[in-house]
């Protein structure tokens, strides 16, 4: 399903501008969807570990050790669902992005969308996510009682934990690379605000705002250059006067 609209001129169709997006338009709506993917993970956690003769109040010490690799399996799905298949199938557009009037478009319509997705969201979910489910492979594997230790011990909140050192290190090395990642990722996005960020330029895309016609932004001009004549960038609708400069430099 490649992400393309056909150019609509404002007649036909008053939200057919744009901007690119700011940094904070851009940041805002991720940690919104950051929030409802974790609440939705957390809710399917709680139904799992609530089912489990432990019960809740002994949350990492489940008797049935396959139950971690359910929540992990069930979270991976999620994480996919959400930040793949859902902007692939709406072209673009995750709950926070439609919110704030944001959507992804890929800038060569010949590249396949979702391939391109996956590059986007390698360096702020999927090694996370990851991570996540090769922990919930390898407590299947454990008794209860190891289990629990290890995740003691991966939180560091036991220091008498007995679980072998280098196996925790390894996942803490992963989370801190998905976090640094992330954390690189916000910081190039403010650097550059309204231009694109590297996880756009390696996976082809370009966030951009919709704009209706009849707003009253101070960049709601029209999409022409001196003399009148129209650009033409490959975006769907027409680009607003203050961002030309900017898709120039794309």
């Amino acid at each position: 399903m490649p992400n393309v609209l056909s150019s609509i001129s404002s007649s036909q169709n008053p939200k057919a501008r744009y901007a690119l997006a700011k940094a904070s338009n851009r940041i805002f709506a991720r940690i919104l969807d950051a929030a409802i993917v974790l609440i939705l993970s957390f809710g399917v956690a709680i139904i799992i570990v609530v089912t489990d003769k432990a019960g809740i109040k002994a949350a990492l010490n489940l008797q049935q050790t396959w139950r971690y690799l359910l929540m992990s399996l069930i979270s991976t799905i999620i994480f996919v669902f959400y930040f793949l298949l859902l902007p692939y199938l709406t072209k673009g557009k995750t709950i926070a992005f439609f919110m704030f009037k944001l959507r992804i478009y890929n800038l060569i319509p010949t590249k396949n969308f979702f391939i391109n997705l996956v590059k986007r969201e390698f360096f702020l979910w999927i090694v996370v996510v990851f991570a996540n489910l090769v922990l919930g492979i390898t407590l299947c594997t454990m008794s209860s009682n190891d289990a629990a230790d290890f995740l003691k011990r991966l939180m560091q909140s036991d220091d008498n934990a007995k679980t072998s050192q280098a196996s925790v290190v390894i996942f803490q090395v992963l989370y801190a690379i998905g976090a640094i990642l992330l954390l690189f990722v916000v910081i190039h996005m403010c650097i550059n605000n309204k231009r694109r960020c590297f996880i756009d330029h390696i996976s082809d895309t370009v966030v951009i705002k919709l704009v209706d016609i009849s707003s009253n932004e101070s960049n709601s001009s029209s999409n022409t250059k001196i003399g009148g004549r129209r650009r033409n960038y490959g975006l769907p609708g027409e680009i607003i006067g203050s961002a030309e400069s900017e898709i120039d430099s794309l």
